[in-house]
């Protein structure tokens, strides 16, 4: 049979009136995925995207697990007190408290919880050491587990008295007691937490830095260094000197959403960066119309997932997600034009190639590594930044960062300088006007890249309160 033949056979399978009924788990299956809105589209004239009408927490609600038998709960509640009081001992001593996930420290468990549980030693074994959670949870937690000690007293009693008549071992505690515990607890997470960042940013510095400069570091910040200063790969002025039909704010709203259609097709976190690199540059090399600025930026989205991703997003998806807009064939014309004007030179340095490293040297722990990427996303869409060098962007991020979370002098320290080839009198005027879009950001109308740090999954970065213009302390 020839294959148009086959297509014809086939034809029929696609149609409501032959086809089977399709159970509604299968229809919710091949759902498209929600678009996202775009802010302020009036300022720009870009088109905004259809909703899908999907609402949240329509999949149906997951199925609750097993809770675990009241005697095993009861034990792992007990090993949870006694070991915040080792916590708290530790602290109170000065000994350093043991790292979680480490040998040595899940053996010290394993032997102390041994002797000090009398009654469920002989069966029950710790496996892993406490996880490291936030003061409240761990507040919450010493209190269930005086209600779970005070229920098992009440089980145990001597059959002549009455379990009614007995009060439970928190009510037995005095208030001011049992806020003393509560706050000597919180205070002991949070020595706790201090000493594991304090580790990781040194074990990050130390050893990571000393052995990727060892290896390769040198050579390959060389050629960064040497490929983000190639005037080839650098835009320019566009606004005033090639685009006549555009204005900054158009370019911050069709950022702002492009951002969000990154968020949505779950891209790598360094694919925004390129998307809106490639766009500058496209911005600088051929004029375009502002009907067909989200046109482009589809294109530069399209170009630049296909070079990261390995699943990037098809042209069909692009096509629905901007509210059908702009036809496939528009779609792969722009593509073209862009990879033509571009001479196929996709590949282009980006501040997200410097923020990992100048992070490590400035002595970031994750939170403030997630703070600079979060601060360097704000400064996308900026275009009074545009004509500074990536690298010079990343080390004022990490400043600034380092700024914000330490609220004092010293942020910038000699292995800093000496690692990102600036000082912080050097970076003064562009960590100045990323603070101002740390500030904004918050009442702003282009809040997908917030909404996309305030997430759990990094650190909530987002919700950490600017510092002030009289708080910067370039020393």
């Amino acid at each position: 049979m020839k294959q148009g033949a086959k297509r014809q056979a086939l034809k029929p399978l696609s149609r409501a009136s032959n086809s089977p009924a399709v159970s509604s788990q299968e229809s919710e299956n091949k759902r498209e995925p929600a678009k996202p809105r775009l802010s302020a589209a009036a300022a720009s004239n870009v088109k905004r995207p259809r909703t899908s009408g999907v609402s949240e927490g329509s999949g149906g609600d997951p199925k609750p697990s097993k809770p675990p038998p009241p005697q095993q709960r009861q034990r792992q509640q007990q090993h949870a007190v006694r070991r915040s009081r080792r916590l708290s001992g530790a602290q109170q001593t000065g000994e350093p408290a043991p790292r979680s996930g480490s040998s040595s420290s899940s053996a010290t468990v394993r032997q102390a919880d041994a002797a000090d549980d009398d009654e469920s030693s002989a069966t029950t074994t710790v496996t892993a050491p406490l996880k490291p959670c936030s003061a409240e949870a761990a507040a919450d937690d010493f209190l269930s587990g005086l209600e779970s000690i005070a229920n098992s007293q009440r089980g145990s009693g001597s059959s002549g008295e009455d379990n009614g008549g007995e009060e439970s071992l928190a009510s037995q505690l005095s208030k001011d007691e049992t806020q003393q515990r509560v706050a000597d607890l919180q205070d002991a997470f949070a020595a706790h937490e201090e000493l594991s960042q304090s580790v990781y940013a040194k074990c990050v510095t130390e050893d990571y830095l000393g052995t990727f400069n060892r290896c390769y570091g040198a050579q390959y910040q060389h050629w960064l260094r040497t490929q983000e200063a190639n005037l080839k790969f650098r835009p320019t002025a566009y606004l005033t000197q090639v685009q006549r039909d555009l204005r900054a704010v158009m370019r911050s709203t069709l950022i702002d959403w492009l951002v969000e259609v990154c968020t949505e097709f779950r891209l790598q976190p360094g694919t925004p960066f390129l998307v809106i690199e490639l766009l500058d540059r496209s911005l600088s090399a051929f004029c375009v119309n502002r009907d067909n600025l989200q046109l482009l930026g589809c294109a530069c989205l399209l170009v630049a997932a296909k070079f990261e991703e390995e699943h990037p997003p098809s042209v069909n998806s692009l096509v629905y997600i901007s509210d059908s807009a702009y036809t496939i064939s528009d779609m792969v014309r722009m593509e073209g034009q862009v990879l033509q004007h571009l001479n196929f030179a996709v590949s282009c340095v980006t501040p997200h190639h410097f923020a990992a490293e100048f992070s490590a040297a400035a002595g970031c722990n994750a939170r403030q590594g997630y703070l600079c990427l979060y601060l360097l996303e704000l400064a996308l869409l900026d275009y009074s930044l545009v004509s500074l060098l990536p690298s010079h962007k990343a080390a004022a991020a990490a400043l600034l960062a380092r700024m914000t979370m330490r609220r004092g002098g010293g942020a910038w320290s000699a292995l800093a300088r000496q690692f990102t080839g600036y000082s912080a009198a050097t970076l003064e005027p562009c960590v100045r006007r990323m603070r101002v879009l740390h500030e904004s950001a918050e009442n702003s109308k282009l809040h997908a890249i917030r909404d996309r740090y305030c997430k759990q999954e990094r650190h909530r970065v987002a919700l950490v309160c600017c510092l002030k213009e009289s708080e910067l302390v370039f020393t």
